[in-house]
């Protein structure tokens, strides 16, 4: 019978992570391209309870290039607002270091609705806005964790080396009511205890009519009051939305950290006119301080 393997997190009830975080944007948008990366270092203190995981995080490294933001560069102001202006950030995990909630998300709410006002397209600063304004401490945690819910993934299942496990779950979304299936593929690549390493791959996709139906039911608050039925029915009704993920682990099987992680976010959007295409790329790693 083949021996299966589950990456779990093993830690002292009281530790030190430092997370470092590079990433890389390039956003294509109705034909104008724009591209900004990011390294960012944190110290968390960690300390366990019977199911879960407090986190205090503490920023001590940004950097941004471009180093200023353009008028008409708001990927580069976003990410100013959204990690620069954020020196702590207090949240919780489940056992896999999965992010619950951001337990300080109404003081880091407020620099980030600040941001909105630095875009010079309307109807961006509009929809930016009262995305912020409906998030709750649990669905920013989604939003503002992404690097860190995929490295939760890694650790998420329990696999046999070699074969590849596929599942359809179901999940609520994690803006709005409703829920929607995921589609994903966990593998196992290699695990070898002598040298504390353990390699996998996570592919993940959600359902590309449930995302878009999603977003029709959104759309109407973001886009705020004033917008015309009709518009906002023309929106509606010609709304795509299309997300998938891919990432690469090398984990420590004594600790369940991530060694390095290597992951690529590709998003697809269009509404009328308008398409957007972005492709995020993710290098991160993590390491137990003394």
């Amino acid at each position: 019978m083949a021996t299966t393997h589950r990456l779990m997190v093993k830690l002292p009830a009281h530790s030190r992570i430092q997370r470092v975080f590079d990433t890389s944007i390039n956003l294509v948008e109705t034909g104008n391209t724009q591209a900004v990366s990011t390294h960012r270092e944190y110290t968390d203190d960690v300390t366990a309870t019977s199911d879960s995981y407090h986190v205090v995080r503490t920023q001590t490294t940004f950097t941004i290039t471009p180093a200023t933001a353009p008028n008409d560069n708001f990927q580069s102001a976003w990410w100013q607002a959204r990690y620069q202006n954020i020196p702590t950030m207090i949240y919780t995990t489940g056992p896999y270091f999965y992010p619950r909630t951001v337990e300080n998300w109404d003081d880091i709410k407020a620099p980030l609705m600040a941001m909105t006002q630095g875009s010079s397209n309307v109807q961006t600063q509009t929809a930016t806005h009262n995305l912020f304004d409906m998030l709750t401490p649990a669905s920013a945690a989604k939003f503002m964790l992404t690097p860190d819910m995929l490295l939760a993934f890694a650790r998420e299942k329990d696999l046999i080396v070699g074969t590849p496990e596929v599942t359809d779950s179901v999940m609520p979304s994690p803006i709005g009511n409703g829920n929607i299936t995921y589609h994903s593929t966990y593998t196992m690549l290699s695990w070898d205890e002598s040298a504390d390493d353990a390699e996998a791959e996570y592919d993940f996709q959600p359902d590309p009519q449930m995302l878009s139906a999603l977003m029709k039911t959104l759309l109407p608050t973001l886009m705020g009051q004033g917008v015309p039925k009709a518009t906002l029915d023309k929106v509606v009704a010609d709304i795509k939305v299309e997300n998938r993920t891919h990432c690469h682990y090398s984990v420590a099987i004594s600790t369940g950290l991530i060694r390095k992680a290597e992951c690529q976010m590709n998003s697809i959007v269009h509404v009328l006119d308008y398409d957007q295409s972005r492709v995020t790329n993710y290098t991160i790693s993590e390491t137990l301080l003394p």
